[in-house]
């Protein structure tokens, strides 16, 4: 006959109805066990579920762990719970920012696609571009220098010079 029972061998969390009077995803019998309140899915009252907690290795008898930042990101235990990331991963989505940049940046910690705009690497891009754009009009500023010297150095004619006259042109020997 199913129903709840105490397990007296292995773990409470191969039953498959097993109770779980507060529905912090917890077996009752498994709270009791541990020390917790079967009753009360937040056992120390810090905003975060004894069954999360207990998930992700905080402690749901110290609420002292709701107010640090396992991972490093900026972003405390309590908020990474309230916003669904991880709060032993400092990026939660895997796309290379950590929830705190994409938290302030207003972009989703939990989207991968989702991502602030790089500023670095914007400016890195303009800076290339600026500095290809100098070295080409440089470069046909100083060929269009060069050019105007070698007209300067071409020999040139006038008219008078270049039209043949009907003059006599004697030799002497």
């Amino acid at each position: 006959m199913p129903g709840p029972w105490p397990c007296w061998g292995g773990s409470a969390l191969h039953h498959s109805n097993v109770n779980d009077k507060d529905g912090d995803n917890l077996p009752d019998i498994l709270e009791i066990s541990l020390g917790l309140n079967e009753n009360h899915s937040d056992t120390d009252d810090d905003g975060m579920p004894d069954g999360w907690e207990i998930n992700y290795n905080l402690n749901p008898i110290d609420s002292s762990d709701a107010n640090t930042d396992n991972d490093a990101d900026g972003v405390l235990n309590k908020m990474e719970y309230i916003l669904g990331t991880n709060p032993n991963n400092s990026d939660s989505d895997g796309d290379g920012y950590s929830d705190g940049e994409e938290i302030e940046a207003g972009t989703d910690p939990l989207d991968e696609s989702s991502h602030p705009f790089n500023w670095m690497n914007f400016l890195i891009i303009i800076g290339g571009i600026l500095g290809l754009t100098t070295v080409v009009i440089l470069i046909i500023f100083k060929n269009k220098k060069k050019s105007e010297e070698i007209k300067k150095s071409e020999p040139t004619f006038t008219e008078d010079e270049t039209t043949n006259t009907d003059q006599d042109i004697s030799f002497s020997f």
